[in-house]
């Protein structure tokens, strides 16, 4: 269903590390966790549901998840103050193609960006949504869903992209004005970050991280 290509190049932008020890990371792990099962408590008590509180509970839980998941790399790392972008970004786009688009063709290309769990966080959530973004609007004429997301570093920063090959915000409503648009504004803002969208034979959303971000 996907290719994937990694290409190591440097190290972690230092200025982003900050320490934290092993109970910290236990305690953060916990709280996305406990939320997601709440959530998923919350659905199956309030069955039968429409589809559209179907789905807005969908796009709650993988928020949810997109956090989980920052804490299980660094479960997994010997650096429990640092996230390897690329290789989060692989699992969640591998798990929202899944259960969103299990049909999609995937091609990612990350170079190797280290950040801490405040930067991961807040990054991981933007992509959450760029992908689910994807994954539900992004099929050409012909209905084929191919995604593609890229990471790769800058002068002292970095900078992710997700494309498709759907017909773009103006001819796709659901996007305009929703939650996740509001979310990835926000977030955006949070991040310092510069966000450029084209609409090329599809969709290109951009972001790039400064590397001067210290929050």
């Amino acid at each position: 269903m996907s290719t994937s290509r990694a290409r190591p190049s440097g190290c972690g932008i230092g200025s982003f590390a900050r320490p934290w020890s092993l109970l910290r990371a236990a305690e953060t792990i916990a709280v996305p966790q406990t939320a997601e099962n709440a959530v998923r408590s919350a659905a199956a008590m309030s069955r039968p549901q429409s589809a559209e509180v179907r789905a807005a509970l969908q796009d709650t839980s993988n928020r949810i998840q997109s956090m989980a998941l920052v804490h299980q790399e660094i479960y997994g790392s010997d650096d429990l103050s640092r996230v390897r972008l690329g290789d989060y970004t692989r699992r969640l786009c591998m798990s929202l193609a899944a259960s969103l688009a299990p049909d999609a063709t995937l091609d990612f290309d990350a170079e190797v960006v280290e950040v801490p769990i405040a930067l991961a966080v807040p990054c991981g959530l933007v992509l959450n949504e760029l992908l689910t973004n994807a994954f539900k609007y992004g099929r050409d004429s012909t209905g084929r869903c191919a995604v593609k997301t890229r990471i790769e570093r800058m002068q002292g920063g970095f900078a992710f992209s997700v494309s498709d090959e759907g017909p773009g915000y103006l001819e796709d409503l659901p996007r305009k004005g929703s939650i996740g648009q509001t979310l990835i504004k926000a977030l955006v803002r949070q991040l310092r970050a510069k966000r450029t969208v084209t609409f090329s034979g599809g969709t290109l959303v951009r972001i790039e991280v400064p590397a001067e971000l210290t929050g």
